[in-house]
């Protein structure tokens, strides 16, 4: 977090397969770390959101997010100076993230 000022964390893990022991558990660590107020912490069952290839939903994800995507901001770098900075970073949680 030394370069940013925020995070926002994603959990995508399903919440009622065998991933829910993983998400419990890393929910925890997030409790943790979110003694930290700049961490913010959120829960997506992508699952069952999108059971059914009904993939419309993730425009409420998108939605959910916006405001916080937009406080972050860019950083822009034109001639070797800063003409913006990016404040915040997501960190997207999900099965395919962690089994590499």
């Amino acid at each position: 977090m030394s370069h940013y000022d925020k995070l926002k964390v994603l959990n995508l893990l399903s919440q009622t397969t065998a991933e829910a022991q993983l998400s419990e558990e890393f929910a925890a660590q997030m409790a943790t770390l979110r003694q930290n107020s700049a961490i913010k912490y959120s829960v997506y069952d992508f699952n069952t959101e999108t059971k059914g290839s009904n993939f419309g939903v993730l425009s409420s994800l998108a939605r959910d997010n916006s405001k916080d995507l937009k406080d972050f901001g860019v950083c822009i770098q034109t001639q070797g100076e800063i003409a913006e900075r990016q404040t915040g970073v997501f960190r997207i949680n999900c099965l395919d993230c962690l089994d590499r």
